[in-house]
């Protein structure tokens, strides 16, 4: 209840009920006024447990001292990298700005269907599909972003020729060992390793657009911004 809710006015409809009760609930679903019918089949109550040394001990920490410690660490680990993907966006965001090159549109609908796909395999599952009406208002929505990517591929492949990027030997045996250390079991690494090797110039090209980005927040010029 004390969380962000979705939808216009269910928190307040919802007060006072109690388990076992129903209530015709008056709300606002996308900008329009709708009832919704809702009972109250369960009541639970967030028990948060005390921050103590049984608690780390609990977690696996000798003490709560290193418990902190580790929060902080995974804290600031997360804050470093938000920092690093708004800087990447921000840098995107110039490159298209001053490089609006035209574009095949064969190109932009192949990474948009791209899209959809994803975005259908995270959504829907993979036997399902859109509506024609939802596919339709989907596909407007994400075409600006299909158009960005496309521009992308071509712009860090530009810039890693003119600036002699290129991945190394061992930049590509160091990524498949990181990989099959992720590896859950010795199939797992088999088939990574069958990957590697057929798709060896994509996972180049993968590395060598990293390498192209860190170049450019070495080279971006910082401004401070006032809060």
């Amino acid at each position: 209840m004390s969380s962000e809710q979705t939808i216009t006015g269910l928190s307040e409809g919802l007060m006072g009920l109690k388990r076992g009760e129903a209530k015709d609930i008056p709300v606002k679903l996308r900008g329009k006024e709708a009832l919704l019918k809702v009972a109250v089949k369960e009541i639970k109550r967030k028990v948060l447990p005390a921050l103590d040394a049984p608690f780390a001990k609990d977690l696996g920490f000798a003490s709560i001292d290193e418990l902190k410690a580790k929060l902080k660490e995974v804290m600031d680990e997360e804050g470093r990298a938000k920092s690093e993907r708004e800087v990447t966006a921000q840098i995107e965001e110039a490159l298209l700005k001053a490089n609006r090159i035209p574009l095949p549109p064969s190109l932009i609908e192949a990474q948009l269907e791209h899209r959809l796909e994803q975005l259908s395999r995270q959504l829907l599952g993979p036997s399902k599909q859109w509506p024609q009406n939802q596919l339709d208002e989907l596909k407007a929505k994400l075409r600006p972003q299909a158009e960005n990517d496309v521009r992308l591929s071509y712009l860090l492949p530009a810039i890693a020729e003119k600036e002699k990027v290129a991945a190394l030997e061992d930049e590509i045996d160091s990524e498949l060992e990181k990989s099959l250390a992720a590896a859950e079991n010795d199939e797992k690494k088999e088939e990574l390793r069958k990957f590697f090797g057929e798709r060896k110039d994509a996972i180049a090209g993968m590395i060598r657009e990293r390498k192209t980005m860190s170049l450019l927040k070495e080279k971006a010029a910082y401004t401070d911004v006032p809060a």
